[in-house]
């Protein structure tokens, strides 16, 4: 009997220590998320909302450029495949209903495109070779990419993950993005890329 006490309380240590590990590595990861959204918010105007807990998730929202700008993060999938990813949403006025969606090369990119799934061609060898393009009106999309602003901070920023559908602009990445500098030229290519489709003549 006393055995088998042993054996249980070691058990149960051992699942208290397992998950007050679990908690402690979250809540280093929160921390170290706050020490860098709080950082780019302040470089860029603006607000930080640390969350109500000690384990939540902080928001960075204000207006960039001209631009409201919401940056999160969010859970996907379910169970082991339960993934977190790092979102910027900014909003933009589409007047000609634009739709676009641009992501970095890929080996799964590559085999869709061998398989016949059609990308817009910018005629811009260095962005053709990078990215993948859809979207529509295709001559309103391939318009966006001849300013210059725009195009050096594309190619600054490998492995995007963007699309416009409505007055939305969406940025996406796995995991907790906690490098401000690459946040911080998110938020300028994304406010340069509204400019651009607010300012659309075709």
């Amino acid at each position: 009997m006393d055995g088998n006490w042993q054996i249980y309380i070691l058990s149960v240590l051992i699942v208290i220590g397992v998950a007050g590990f679990a908690i402690l590595s979250q809540y280093l990861m929160r921390q170290a998320q706050r020490r860098s959204w709080e950082e780019l918010a302040s470089q860029s105007g603006l607000t930080l909302d640390a969350g109500g807990s000690f384990l939540s998730s902080p928001t960075v929202t204000g207006v960039h450029r001209g631009h409201e700008v919401v940056v999160d993060t969010f859970m996907r999938g379910t169970g082991k495949n339960r993934h977190v990813y790092t979102q910027v949403r900014m909003t933009v006025t589409n007047p000609r209903d634009l739709r676009l969606s641009l992501y970095g090369e890929n080996v799964f990119t590559q085999l869709a495109q061998t398989l016949g799934s059609r990308d817009i061609q910018v005629d811009d060898p260095e962005i053709d070779r990078r990215f993948r393009i859809k979207g529509e009106p295709e001559e309103a999309v391939k318009s966006l990419f001849v300013y210059g602003a725009f195009r050096q901070q594309l190619l600054e920023l490998p492995a995007l993950n963007l699309s416009l559908q409505g007055n939305t602009l969406r940025y996406e990445h796995s995991g907790v993005e906690k490098n401000v500098e690459r946040l911080q030229k998110l938020l300028n290519l994304l406010s340069e890329l509204a400019t651009q489709v607010e300012q659309l003549r075709y």
